[in-house]
C-alpha cells in the first residue's frame, strides 16, 4: 500500500463482492421476487392471528409450514376454531397437539406463546381491533415495536409478518435470518446491531436495482 493511502474498508469490499453476485441474477429472478408480493393477505380475516401462526410454523425450520399450508392442521387452530373451545387449557392442548402433528419445531414452547397471544388478542377486542391498533402505529418503527410485544416475536418476525403482505411501510426491509448471516460470514463482515446488517443488505439491494 502506498504511503498516505487508507486501508480498504472490509464492509465496502464485501458490498462490492455481493453486488457483483446479486447483479448477475437480479433480473432473471425478478419474476420470482414479484410472485412473493401478496398485499391481499393484509385484508384477510383475522390477519394478526394468521400472521402469528405463520411465524410460529416457520420459526427455526420451514418444514413447520404444514401447520398453515395443510387444511387438516390449519382448520383446528383458526381463530374461530379456538374461540369455540370452552377453556384456555383446551386451547393450549389443541395448539400443542396440532403443532406437534405438523412437525413444528419447539412445539410446546410455541403452543404456549400462541395460547398467551390468543388471550391477549381476545382481551384487546379480537383480531380486527388489534389489527386496527397495529395499523395506527406510526411508520415502520412503530409497527415493529408493537409486533415485538407479542410472545415469541422478535426483530426478524416483526418484519416478516408485514413483509409477507407487502405492506407499504415495509417495502425497504430485510428480515435477517440464519441464511443471511451465513452470507455475512462468507463475506467476512460482522455487525454490532441488527439495523446495521439490514442497512448493509438494503444498500446492496438498491445498488442492484
Amino acid at each position: 500500500m502506498k504511503k498516505g493511502t487508507m486501508k480498504d474498508n472490509p464492509t465496502d469490499n464485501a458490498s462490492a463482492r455481493l453486488l457483483s453476485a446479486v447483479s448477475s441474477i437480479a433480473q432473471e429472478r425478478r419474476h420470482d421476487i414479484d410472485e412473493k408480493k401478496h398485499p391481499e393477505r393484509w385484508d384477510q380475516s383475522n390477519f394478526i392471528w394468521e400472521a402469528l401462526l405463520i411465524s410460529m410454523a416457520t420459526m427455526g425450520n420451514s418444514r413447520g409450514k404444514a401447520l398453515v399450508r395443510e387444511e387438516h392442521h390449519h382448520k383446528l387452530i383458526t381463530w374461530e376454531a379456538l374461540k369455540a373451545l370452552g377453556s384456555s387449557q383446551e386451547r393450549l392442548t389443541r395448539l400443542d397437539e396440532t403443532l406437534r402433528d405438523a412437525k413444528v419445531r419447539m412445539a410446546a414452547k410455541k403452543a404456549l406463546w400462541l395460547a398467551e397471544n390468543f388471550l391477549r388478542i381476545e382481551d384487546q377486542g379480537g383480531p380486527d381491533a388489534v389489527k386496527c391498533e397495529l395499523q395506527n402505529c406510526e411508520g415502520r418503527g412503530g409497527k415493529i415495536a408493537f409486533l415485538k410485544t407479542f410472545k415469541g416475536i422478535g426483530k426478524k418476525y416483526a418484519r416478516n409478518m408485514m413483509m409477507d403482505v407487502y405492506h407499504r411501510d415495509f417495502h425497504d426491509s430485510i428480515a435477517i435470518d440464519a441464511r443471511i448471516k451465513k452470507v455475512s460470514e462468507t463475506l467476512g463482515v460482522t455487525f454490532q446491531e441488527y439495523a446495521d446488517e439490514e442497512r448493509f443488505y438494503l444498500q446492496v439491494a438498491h445498488d442492484a436495482d
